[in-house]
């Protein structure tokens, strides 16, 4: 029997925590369960009560932006994988995230079942 594996979205955009349940429901390569906050704070406090198998983030946080999102999550959950969720227009900006330990950038609008499987190689 396979583990569920947790995955957090931590993102203000309800149309992404739309996206992110569906491709929940379609994804082949699961079990998967997701839960969505809308603040880094929120993030934290999930992070500290529950094992995630990967974190999904958006750069636009009500309570963090930028770099600092990253590095905070990158600290609090030292060996979980983070996708970088951001905009066309602030792609350098994700392209940054990397450099800061995010394992990869989705841009706005592309969250599907391939993107939930992307640390798929690494657990």
């Amino acid at each position: 029997m396979t583990d569920t594996r947790n995955l957090l979205l931590i993102d203000k955009n309800p149309a992404h925590a739309k996206e992110f349940r569906e491709a929940l429901l379609n994804a082949k390569n699961g079990p998967f369960s997701g839960e969505w906050v809308q603040t880094l704070t929120q993030g934290m406090e999930r992070l500290r009560e529950k094992t995630v198998w990967a974190i999904f983030a958006s750069l636009r946080l009500p309570d963090s932006a930028g770099l600092d999102t990253i590095d905070k999550l990158m600290q609090a959950a030292p060996g979980v994988p983070v996708l970088v969720i951001g905009g066309i227009e602030h792609e350098d900006l994700s392209t940054e995230a990397l450099r800061h330990g995010a394992k990869d950038y989705l841009l706005e609008g592309h969250i599907d079942t391939d993107s939930i499987a992307f640390g798929q190689s690494t657990k």
